[in-house]
């Protein structure tokens, strides 16, 4: 397998979701040696907080072959937790079981994407357009909730490999920063939205779109029309 230059770091997974393959720049992330790491479980690795979201995400792709992108964390070998944005794609060649690719980042910046990660991308600013149109139509007091709108830009974020913090959050949805706390602590205690690297849920907090939520908000994206059709 190709070496891969820093910030970014491959490993590709077999049918049995382990590792078969893995660039330096993947071990130098784990801090752990080849030995360590091929034919182990990427779920080894990852966080016990993270595990129950990633195995999700990856059950998903492994029925519907939907890539996905997850923010979470990694366990090095010296104990040290790493933050990783890891964008996930299935492919084959035909000459054998399909295999899936994770490609890492440190930093959360979007890479391209494949045909089915773009159409999720694109089902998912498509939900953000519609939800726009409506409040700028009917008005913020009928159409407008700060919940459901939170979700639904971090469920976009995601998408497109991007973090928000509580602050970000309160400048797309037009809500004051203190109330856009609150609402972002109703959602956490409702086990809707997780907050990044064991920070606490404050006004610099990067937060992420919770398991059940994300798979809430694919549904409802997908069984939309093309926007403007």
């Amino acid at each position: 397998m190709k070496v891969r230059t820093a910030p970014l770091a491959q490993c590709i997974i077999d049918e049995r979701w382990l590792i078969v393959d893995v660039d330096d720049a993947y071990l130098e992330l784990l801090g752990r040696p080849r030995a360590e790491v091929v034919g182990r479980s990427p779920l080894e690795f990852t966080a016990p907080q993270d595990q129950a979201f990633n195995d999700a995400l990856l059950q998903r792709l492994d029925r519907e072959g939907s890539g996905f992108v997850i923010t979470k964390r990694y366990i090095r070998g010296d104990g040290a937790v790493q933050w990783v944005c890891n964008h996930v794609s299935a492919f084959g060649d035909g000459a054998g079981p399909r295999r899936i690719i994770a490609t890492c980042s440190v930093e959360r910046e979007p890479i391209l994407m494949g045909g089915r990660q773009a159409r999720a991308r694109q089902d998912a600013a498509n939900l953000a357009r519609i939800f726009a149109t409506a409040k700028h139509g009917f008005g913020d007091d009928l159409i407008g909730s700060p919940a459901l709108e939170a979700l639904l830009q971090l469920h976009l974020a995601e998408m497109e490999g991007r973090s928000l913090t509580t602050r970000g959050m309160a400048r797309l949805i037009g809500q004051a920063p203190s109330t856009t706390l609150r609402w972002m602590r109703v959602l956490e205690q409702r086990g809707l939205i997780e907050v990044e690297r064991d920070m606490p849920l404050d006004l610099a907090a990067p937060l992420r779109i919770g398991a059940h939520a994300q798979r809430t908000m694919e549904t409802i994206a997908a069984t939309l029309p093309p926007f403007g059709h």
